[in-house]
């Protein structure tokens, strides 16, 4: 049964989610590049294309420019597509498609073209400012469907309009990529200003400071990357230990990894980029529930990198992966706090391994509040504030009266471990019993 189309949205309407800003986020001089080639204008369809190696921060210079130009008011339509695959690309068309130009949802590939055809300016047609952002684009033929077959196949690449933009993002430097109307941004590595400010800030938001040399220091052997970096400011924050500290170890595990690592690593990274994703794994490993957070990115190296559901990472499969490959002993020979699946975890957020966003929290169902506490105290005694979990709860002492001292009392463990132990022997002259110990 074919269902109902879905009435067009109004204007202004964002297809997609924007990736959150990332936390101390540095105002970069790509993104004046950005800016300016927008507010010089054209008669043509502006595209452009930002290119370099992982981890330099191409996505957020994206969300950043798309967030300024939405909240500016510079867009009537802002589609944002996480373009890894061709299928996520013509799913993503046939998602616009469906909201704004009464496209069948059944299928998809024809609402991708008739997205893509909406997008041409027509006479008589309300003037439309669009902006389409394609995100990490892994391979140039993605962008053409059914490239082997000339009578069929189509480009995925915006029509040319005077009032659209395109942004794409990718590693690659095909020429397929750039030509005529196009412009290419090459994003390379922070300067040792944006790193030193990248760092201070991000320690600066939890209240630590550090010499600024040691953090020039430490962000030299960091190769100036800001992926490195990131996972270099959360480890410190984590941790608590000093820029000093954190470079010892560094040095220490890179001359470890480096009879296991290649001469030069993929997208020309240095290897402190694996030697601080390695501290941040150890480090997230030891966080209760201990032992998970190395099984956890084994699970998630397999499925995408632009975003996981939580609630695919908490199913029963993703829950057994878990129960079966956690580690159950420390690298100091200590046992861990022992983990079953039906236990609630914790992702490796604070080392920077993860992060949340509402495209990792769609589950089944909206969350739960919690429910609050309602038990009331008696009359006349003051609310006793919540207490840490695992921890007996103190009551409050009586009021106080002059010349009187006072002792805290003492636990009901305690209390009831110090009658065990001083329990009398039983015999003739020990006829009575001591009360049970408190449950």
């Amino acid at each position: 049964m074919q269902r109902a189309l879905q009435e067009p949205a109004p204007w202004p309407h964002q297809v997609g989610l924007i990736p959150s800003e990332a936390q101390s986020f540095q105002h970069r001089a790509e993104a004046d590049r950005l800016r300016a080639t927008v507010a010089d204008g054209g008669t043509t369809m502006l595209s452009q294309v930002l290119t370099g190696m992982g981890g330099v921060g191409k996505t957020q210079l994206a969300a950043a420019h798309a967030r300024a130009a939405w909240d500016d008011g510079r867009l009537d339509v802002l589609v944002w597509i996480t373009a890894s695959a061709q299928s996520s690309v013509v799913s993503g068309y046939a998602q616009a498609g469906v909201e704004l130009c009464w496209a069948d949802p059944d299928d998809p590939e024809r609402a991708a073209k008739q997205f893509l055809a909406w997008l041409t300016p027509k006479p008589g047609q309300p003037r439309c400012r669009w902006l389409i952002v394609l995100d990490d684009v892994a391979d140039p033929s993605d962008l053409v469907v059914r490239a082997e077959n000339a009578g069929s196949q189509y480009s995925l690449w915006p029509p040319a309009s005077p009032h659209g933009q395109v942004l794409l993002t990718t590693r690659r430097r095909d020429a397929a990529l750039f030509g005529e109307g196009r412009r290419r941004i090459d994003v390379g590595l922070f300067t040792p200003a944006e790193s030193v400010g990248y760092l201070t800030a991000s320690l600066a938001a939890f209240s630590r400071t550090e010499p600024a040399d040691d953090l020039t220091a430490l962000a030299r052997d960091l190769g100036l990357l800001p992926l490195a970096l990131a996972q270099a400011a959360a480890y410190l924050i984590d941790s608590g230990d000093s820029a000093a500290a954190y470079r010892e170890r560094l040095a220490d595990r890179a001359i470890a990894l480096a009879d296991l690592s290649p001469e030069t690593l993929p997208d020309e990274q240095a290897a402190a980029l694996a030697a601080a994703w390695s501290l941040s794994i150890d480090r997230a490993d030891t966080l209760r529930p201990a032992g998970l957070a190395r099984p956890m990115l084994h699970l998630a190296a397999l499925l995408d990198a632009n975003g996981i559901p939580q609630s695919v990472l908490t199913s029963e499969p993703a829950r057994a992966h878990l129960a079966a490959h956690h580690t159950t002993a420390s690298r100091k020979g200590g046992r861990l706090r022992k983990w079953r699946p039906g236990r609630r975890q914790r992702l490796p957020r604070r080392t920077g391994l993860l992060r949340g966003g509402p495209r990792c929290s769609q589950g089944p169902g909206p969350a739960q509040p919690r429910r609050p506490h309602t038990r009331q105290p008696p009359p006349g005694r003051p609310r006793t504030p919540a207490h840490p979990a695992g921890r007996p709860r103190q009551s409050h002492p009586p009021p106080a009266r002059p010349g009187r001292t006072y002792r805290r009392r003492r636990p009901a463990r305690r209390l009831a471990r110090d009658r065990t132990r001083h329990r009398p022997q039983p015999g003739p002259a020990h006829q009575h019993r001591f009360p049970d110990p408190p449950r």
